[in-house]
């Protein structure tokens, strides 16, 4: 059981880590948006990658994490006159996001 301070703590990272997340899913798709940018491998990769980073941070929340990550290209192609098919980016960023929440929980389970 954690105590006030490390309860307090806990929420202060969470938080810290949902904006962080969120800012860098819109930074990915800010950049996929731009009309000079046409590697959609490089997105995929960021989209994956960028997912796991976070659900190793906190597997728990995978999901969380895999959404914010996800949600900031279809959100920038939409709004800029673009296809919505660019929603395949949450299943990609959900994949990236459960592989990392699995590598997170297997290591914690295995230095216990």
């Amino acid at each position: 059981m954690l105590n006030p301070l490390e309860r307090q703590s806990s929420r202060q990272w969470a938080i810290v880590l949902t904006i962080t997340a969120l800012l860098a899913g819109a930074g990915i798709g800010y950049v996929d948006s731009r009309p000079t940018w046409d590697d959609t491998g490089i997105t995929v990769m960021a989209l994956a990658l960028t997912a796991l980073a976070f659900s190793l941070a906190r597997p728990r929340q995978w999901w969380l994490w895999s959404v914010l990550v996800g949600v900031g290209t279809p959100a920038f192609a939409v709004l800029s006159g673009g296809s919505p098919g660019t929603s395949i980016a949450l299943v990609v960023a959900l994949l990236g996001g459960r592989i990392g929440a699995l590598a997170g929980t297997g290591f914690r389970t295995a230095m216990r």
